[in-house]
């Protein structure tokens, strides 16, 4: 089944000194993008929840967010960073008059630079990893949910772009028969008693009933349908192989569109077009 790449998840653990909150929002991305707020971690915490986030989410834009109470249920505030502030401005204006060049503060600094969390325990970086786990199962959990109603809505969309293909067909099939005729009458009609080679003539309707022929773009069309469907069955990350074949099936039915002349055809056309673009939109959803 598929998942969604969408999720949030909020989760919290304690130990005898401090309580930590992890909240994680992910959204639709192209990669795995992450973003960590609140707590000031150290650099090896931060790889170990990277790595994390990493291996269980794959792909998404993400965004984590840690907050940590003290055993009284005061959650840790941002300290100012005076001596650093001091520092930069003293800079800033050096610059300004050594050199006349007046520099924004903002172009060399954020809030990053001048606020940091209170200091965290060593002891505390476990707490914080259970927090995170919480909050990934969580995440999961809803990635899970909101997949089914994804793959739910896409099997009735494929089962829908086959109901219109076989319309099509059977149009095709038979405005193919009338074709001919109305070639031959017509043919008849112009040469009058005048004697041409059968067989030159049914080689040229032929060749213009071919001109016509849909019947690839529609076996193309329903062999990339059971592509599709083979992989809402895989359990693992396949958002960029539906765009492969949502595009390849958008090449087949415009090629239809373009060959067939028939009104009903044209109607059907645009429906599969409808249905083709709501599915893009939904597997840009997907994991």
């Amino acid at each position: 089944m598929i998942i969604s790449m969408t999720g949030y998840g909020r989760g919290s653990a304690q130990s005898l000194e401090d309580m930590v909150t992890a909240e994680i929002k992910v959204l639709n991305s192209r990669y795995l993008e992450v973003k960590l707020r609140g707590l000031e971690l150290s650099s090896e915490l931060e790889l170990k929840i990277r790595e994390r986030l990493r291996t269980s989410l794959t792909r998404g834009s993400v965004s984590m967010t840690l907050a940590m109470e003290d055993e009284a249920g005061k959650t840790s505030q941002p300290v100012f960073n005076k001596e650093r502030f001091e520092a930069i401005d003293k800079i800033l204006s050096d610059i300004q008059r050594e050199y006349g060049r007046h520099i924004e503060f903002s172009d060399i600094a954020t809030g990053a630079d001048l606020f940091t969390e209170t200091d965290i325990k060593e002891s505390s970086n476990h707490v914080i990893l259970i927090a995170l786990d919480k909050a990934l199962k969580q995440v999961q959990s809803m990635r899970v949910k909101e997949g089914q109603a994804l793959q739910n809505d896409m099997v009735e969309r494929l089962q829908s772009l086959e109901n219109l293909v076989t319309e099509i067909e059977i149009i095709s099939i038979n405005s193919t028969v009338n074709r001919k005729e109305q070639l031959e009458a017509r043919l008849k009609d112009l040469l009058g008693n005048l004697k041409l080679d059968e067989n030159r003539i049914y080689q040229e309707i032929a060749i213009l009933a071919d001109k016509y022929d849909i019947s690839e773009e529609i076996t193309r069309c329903r062999s990339h349908f059971e592509q599709f469907q083979s992989l809402l069955e895989v359990n693992e990350p396949v958002g960029k192989r539906f765009n492969f074949i949502l595009q390849e099936i958008g090449r087949e039915i415009n090629t239809i569109g373009s060959k067939s002349n028939q009104p009903a055809v044209t109607k059907l056309v645009i429906d599969m077009k409808d249905q083709v673009e709501k599915m893009r939109e939904q597997v840009q959803n997907v994991l």
